[in-house]
């Protein structure tokens, strides 16, 4: 089959939601398939992102699609973000075969208002946030209504978007990312070590649960000395990580810049536990490396942690914001680091089977039943109005 992948980033396969698409395309390529990429303009005419998003992408966005269909046929095009309600709606007439899919990394109606509600804002401001939300809920309401699927990285994501949007809900799909080759069947060195390690790999933002880390890291440097507290963020950040952690012993904590696979597999292998108290994600593909790794995730159940993540399995979970929660399950690790450890090899054997191989391959079969089914509506309607001259006389 033939695929279009579109999307308002630039193509770099160490970037997150790009490094997915990238991935995912190339697995598509290794099974036959044929893959075709258009990433971000280099210029844009709007500089205000959230300007640029509603009243510039989609359109700019509709003319490279148009532009690249008038070259080739595709079996089925994926357009990240909704906003890519323009380009369906528009399109869908010209290509009546073909198949449009919105590839969610992660939706924005649910986890936007989510971070805006994290963080202090002026009266203008949440103004503005309005009207952020106003134009999202046009964008997405119409992506679900033209696309012929939308496909989520997680069923958080799945769930909430049927459940708004309920006589659509039979669109929705979703399908679990993968590792990659280097984090499958990764030896394990189980060692007893004598303090607990955490470790936290993101973005240095509200919505990764940065306050709740703080009263939970409090209130066990009070009471607690035989654990470490590793930070992976980008280097802009590390001052304001210290200053945040100050009541930590400095020989306890460190702040690291973002690193190569290689050295990051090495220190997830270092650390005991993983934390990812966050408010909302797509999927969370730093959370599956740690499992991988053999790590037990400590954090809120939301994207990987709800499909992947059994508490007291194979990680320690309660429900988004509590952070009373979170305290209690890190307090429990520093108590009972066997048990981690426990735990941190059954994530690790519960996500071998999760390859990138196995997302490109129930993503080609998505797109082929899509196809099936498309056929088959098409077939029925020509036959209904062959059919209608005869029954009308």
């Amino acid at each position: 089959m033939e695929f279009l992948f579109v999307s308002d980033l630039s193509g770099n396969k160490n970037s997150g939601a790009a490094g997915s698409l990238i991935t995912i395309g190339n697995n598509l390529e290794k099974l036959g398939h044929s893959v075709d990429y258009i990433w971000k303009k280099e210029k844009r005419l709007i500089k205000n992102l959230n300007y640029y998003r509603f009243f510039e992408l989609p359109f700019s966005q509709y003319k490279q699609i148009k532009e690249a269909l008038a070259l080739k046929d595709y079996d089925a095009v994926f357009i990240s973000q909704p906003h890519a309600w323009y380009s369906v709606k528009r399109l869908k007439s010209r290509y009546p075969e073909m198949i449009f899919i919105n590839r969610s990394h992660g939706w924005e109606l649910r986890i936007d208002p989510i971070t805006w509600a994290l963080e202090p804002v002026s009266r203008l401001k949440k103004l503005f946030n309005k009207l952020t939300l106003f134009l999202l809920k046009h964008c997405s309401y119409f992506t679900i209504k033209h696309s012929d699927a939308i496909l989520c990285a997680s069923t958080d994501d799945a769930k909430f978007i049927r459940e708004a949007y309920p006589r659509y809900k039979s669109k929705v799909y979703s399908i679990n990312y993968g590792l990659d080759d280097e984090y499958l069947n990764i030896p394990l060195k189980i060692t007893k070590p004598s303090k607990t390690r955490f470790l936290f790999v993101g973005q240095y933002i509200p919505r990764k649960g940065i306050k709740d880390l703080q009263f939970a890291f409090k209130e066990l440097a009070s009471r607690y000395s035989n654990f470490e507290l590793t930070f992976i963020v980008n280097a802009e950040s590390k001052t304001q990580v210290e200053a945040d952690f100050v009541f930590i012993q400095p020989e306890a904590l460190h702040v690291l810049p973002w690193m190569g696979r290689e050295e990051l597999i090495k220190l997830y292998h270092e650390n005991d536990v993983f934390l990812m108290p966050s408010y909302g994600e797509g999927f969370g593909k730093t959370t599956l490396e740690a499992m991988a790794c053999g790590l037990c995730t400590i954090g809120y159940k939301d994207g990987a942690l709800t499909d992947l993540g059994k508490h007291l399995e194979n990680a320690l979970l309660v429900k988004v914001g509590d952070s009373e929660g979170l305290l209690d399950c890190m307090e429990y690790a520093l108590v009972n680091p066997l048990k981690v450890k426990a735990m941190g090899l059954q994530a690790y054997k519960d996500v071998q089977k999760l390859t990138w191989q196995q997302t490109s391959t129930e993503t080609a079969s998505l797109v082929a039943n899509l196809i099936q089914n498309r056929k088959g509506r098409i077939r029925s309607l020509k036959q209904s109005i062959e059919v209608s001259p005869s029954l009308s006389g």
